[in-house]
């Protein structure tokens, strides 16, 4: 059975998890991914655009999917 010494500094955690190096190094790749993956970042045009939208929302002024 193998023992592991955990740091006081570590204790102050909540929770304290332990994975083998695959599952970390795998867990790494997946947050680079995310971080690489595009995001839309909408217009200053697309910005009035959705505003538009929602404020006709509100007031009603919209066809439904089943009217189409």
């Amino acid at each position: 059975m193998t023992t592991v010494t955990i740091p006081k500094e570590f204790q102050k955690e909540e929770k304290l998890v332990a994975l083998p190096p695959r599952f970390y190094e795998e867990f790494l790749m997946t947050q680079k991914r995310i971080k690489k993956a595009r995001t839309f970042k909408p217009t200053a045009r697309d910005v009035r655009l959705l505003a538009r939208g929602r404020k006709e929302f509100a007031e009603g002024k919209f066809i439904p999917v089943s009217e189409l």
